[in-house]
């Protein structure tokens, strides 16, 4: 466990309950989407079973439709048709893959390149992307990707609702705001169906409504990044997002090195800035997904002011010499709990 300063005890705030409610009232759907875990919940007592489970299977639907319109391996998404296609001819897409590489494209801007989604050529060259387990490439193998990588080789024309590449060697991936988009989509459907206590998780881009009838809101863990079967540390999260990016989940070890996922689109090579793990609470996953994996490429110093530029809150973890410590922005420990023996609803998780 990481060791919490004693000014951060003090400060923490502890959520006093609800009413909790009855088991017939708790709603739960698992499965699996965009590659990951997928659940969704919700607590309710004012409407009746078959309305709240047509509800969440529109919030399902909802999150199964993103997948295909955004997957880097599904033959007839607007991305694998741009990849594909991109560099011989325009692609044709839809307004809402144009909105969110518009976006893609403003965060990249404000993060300084740090967050740079059509850098999917480096995650491929270092076999965490379409293509695995290619190892370590040669330096002139990462000089030649990132010549060919990034934003600036991108053309948008938002008129039209189309997407050129200006080489055949880039490719878009956006493994980094994807998921946060869909689960933020979901949490909408609910919404619309005018369910407001409610939970979805995409493999750890979690965004919570109302309350769980425990808490004020909902208890989640953040994963210890070395010890990932145990949490280490809790926040009650109430009408925001909350995502985890780590080294934790997807990396190999070559001579006792550690090369994790988290690629750096400026250097083309895994990030190596002693960053571990990093958790944003925000108004959407979306935002919280793409600056999450923004911080780990930034650095703490640098990412941390990316964070308090967005307005956000930001838990960082860093290791030195196998020693963990930790940088907290200054508004996230009122999201923190220490309340003993309760269990979370769920973990977040790179």
């Amino acid at each position: 466990m990481i060791k919490k300063p004693l000014f951060f005890l003090l400060a923490a705030v502890f959520f006093s309950g609800c009413c909790r409610f009855s088991p017939e009232y708790v709603f739960r759907s698992d499965f699996t989407a965009m590659g990951t875990f997928v659940e969704i919940k919700v607590y309710e007592t004012g409407f009746g079973k078959p309305y709240v489970l047509s509800a969440m299977q529109a919030a399902e639907d909802e999150i199964r439709r993103i997948d295909r319109l955004l997957s880097v391996y599904d033959g007839n998404s607007d991305i694998y048709r741009i990849n594909s296609r991109g560099f011989e001819q325009w692609v044709k897409v839809s307004p809402e893959t144009i909105e969110i590489l518009e976006y893609a494209r403003l965060l990249c801007e404000k993060t300084g390149g740090a967050l740079d989604v059509a850098a999917g050529n480096l995650f491929d060259l270092w076999g965490f992307g379409v293509k695995r387990g290619m190892g370590i490439p040669t330096e002139e193998k990462i000089s030649e990707n990132l010549r060919a990588a990034g934003f600036k080789n991108v053309i948008i024309d938002k008129r039209k609702r189309r997407v050129k590449l200006k080489n055949r060697f880039i490719r878009i991936d956006l493994g980094s705001m994807a998921k946060g988009y869909a689960v933020d989509a979901a949490a909408k459907k609910l919404a619309e169906h005018n369910l407001v206590n409610v939970l979805v998780n995409a493999g750890g881009d979690i965004y919570c409504a109302g309350t769980n009838g425990k808490q004020d809101g909902w208890l989640i863990g953040i994963r210890n990044p070395r010890n990932t079967e145990e949490s280490d540390s809790s926040v009650v999260v109430k009408d925001k997002a909350i995502v985890t990016s780590g080294d934790y989940e997807n990396f190999f070890l070559k001579d006792g090195k550690r090369y994790s996922h988290i690629i750096d689109p400026k250097t083309g090579r895994p990030v190596s800035n002693g960053v571990v793990s990093v958790t944003i609470i925000g108004p959407d996953a979306r935002t919280a997904d793409a600056l999450a994996t923004a911080v780990m490429v930034a650095g703490a110093e640098e990412g941390m002011k990316i964070v308090e530029r967005a307005g956000l809150e930001c838990y960082i973890i860093i290791e030195d010499q196998n020693r963990l410590s930790e940088i907290r922005s200054k508004g996230f420990n009122i999201f923190s709990d220490y309340t003993p023996d309760v269990k979370y609803e769920c973990q977040t998780s790179s």
